[in-house]
């Protein structure tokens, strides 16, 4: 039910993006998406106001959307983007600082798309990282499960005695 409603969204989310292993994935895909979005309207002449709102719908996290939308309050009183989502903690520091790079060098675009690819290809590699050590634990708890129900069945066929 909580899923239904934005604050519960958010909540849950928020609480997602806090549990070690989850929450980086979590965060670093959404920065990723944040920074492409950005990056692909920027360059296709989208005025940044636009360009915020969209890429916080993009970021696929309701924490993370909110943070860039609260992002876009600053930028509006004349921060710059950098600073605006590092102020929020909206996005990844890696995001930050070739967003950062990007506006001081004029290529902001190109760099946030850079950003995104980085981000994207970090939650990749975190990913598979997080699988590889999960497939061997998987692996023994259902060998563990297996076990204890064979014991069980045979514990049961060697007390039936007959009488």
């Amino acid at each position: 039910r909580a899923l239904h409603h934005e604050r519960g969204r958010r909540a849950i989310d928020r609480w997602l993006l806090r549990v070690p292993v989850i929450g980086t994935l979590r965060f670093a895909g959404a920065s990723a998406r944040v920074a492409r979005t950005l990056a692909t309207l920027m360059r296709s002449g989208v005025p940044i106001r636009r360009a915020v709102i969209y890429a916080a719908a993009a970021s696929g996290d309701a924490e993370v959307g909110w943070r860039t939308t609260m992002a876009l309050e600053a930028v509006q009183h004349g921060r710059s983007l950098a600073t605006a989502l590092a102020a929020a903690q909206a996005v990844t520091p890696l995001v930050i600082r070739m967003a950062r790079a990007g506006e001081s060098s004029g290529h902001l675009a190109d760099m946030l798309d850079h950003a995104g690819h980085l981000e994207h290809e970090r939650s990749d590699r975190l990913m598979r990282t997080t699988v590889r050590f999960l497939e061997p634990a998987l692996i023994l708890t259902f060998a563990g499960i297996v076990g204890f129900v064979a014991a069980a069945l045979l514990q049961a066929v060697y007390s039936v005695r007959p009488t």
